[in-house]
């Protein structure tokens, strides 16, 4: 990671590709920010939508932009991003998210309070376009200590766009990774390296932006197989621990999604014997009787 003279206390880093028509909102959250020592890195993977010229048309001296060929790995596009960075902070902002005016600041406040190394915080999930109420939230919960165990045992909990995370931190720790095994995973394994390495964590139980899932992206559930298995290779079986059951029901449906029941099924049972209750249980319920019905009929 090249190094650099920190001139600004905050950098954010937004990767952009083909989103000229959603990337204004996100810059205008930034420029609209309390806190304003902060320079926008967006890293663009050679849109031919007019990004560029629309970043470029603002005029705004604390706006960067750099062109990438990231050959569909977008940690390539961060971490060139953090490579340019200049900030003692490192903000992610995705260039379809925004933020509301006050995040900065808040999270600047409470990692001094916590002293943390990295802070985080829930969003608002924006489902339609024009939507103004109704909103459900992506929620983050405060992690158990150990860290590093409260991630593998829970899963992840840091949703990108409301991560703020010393540049420190990420030099000691490494890039995020762009082996294509940690494809649509690389920045849970970035905490997690983060959390075994002894990062201080803070969640903000308030809402500082808005994570936007109108596009009609829907996860793919192969994909969503291969995450899962690259994670159990990498960290479960190393480290000899127990599949914990948020992976497992994650497998499960993701079986489910592709019409393999059978196999589905198995994964429920298997996932019903390590949290028989609770919400999460009653799901595991309603799809095992789902997949009992399927087989059938």
């Amino acid at each position: 990671m090249t190094a650099a003279s920190v001139t600004s206390t905050v950098s954010i880093v937004m990767p952009s590709y083909k989103n000229a028509h959603l990337i204004g909102r996100a810059i205008a959250s930034v420029q609209a920010q309390t806190f304003t020592d902060w320079e926008l890195i967006i890293v663009d993977n050679h849109s031919d939508d007019g990004t560029q010229a629309l970043v470029e048309g603002l005029e705004d001296p604390r706006i960067r932009f750099e062109l990438i060929h990231n050959q569909g790995i977008i940690a390539r596009s961060r971490n060139r991003g953090i490579e340019l960075a200049q900030g003692a902070w490192i903000a992610l902002l995705d260039s379809d998210d925004w933020w509301v005016p006050a995040k900065l600041q808040t999270a600047l406040d409470a990692a001094s309070m916590s002293r943390a190394d990295i802070t985080y915080h829930n969003l608002f999930l924006v489902t339609r376009p024009k939507q103004t109420r109704g909103f459900r939230w992506v929620r983050g919960r405060s992690l158990d200590l150990p860290a590093y165990d409260a991630l593998l045992s829970g899963g992840n909990v840091l949703a990108n766009s409301s991560v703020m995370i010393k540049r420190s931190t990420l030099q000691a720790i490494g890039p995020l990774s762009e082996d294509p095994d940690f494809l649509a995973w690389e920045d849970f394994d970035l905490w997690l390296r983060a959390a075994r390495d002894g990062a201080v964590f803070c969640h903000i139980a308030e809402v500082l932006g808005y994570y936007w899932a109108a596009g009609g992206n829907t996860s793919n559930p192969k994909r969503t197989l291969l995450t899962l298995e690259a994670m159990i290779t990498h960290y479960y079986l190393p480290e000899g621990r127990e599949v914990p059951f948020w992976v497992v029901l994650a497998q499960a449906m993701a079986h489910l999604r592709i019409g393999q029941f059978d196999t589905a099924l198995s994964r429920l049972n298997e996932a019903m014997l390590r949290q028989p209750k609770g919400r999460h249980a009653l799901k595991c319920r309603a799809a095992q009787i789902y997949c009992k019905v399927r087989q059938v009929f």
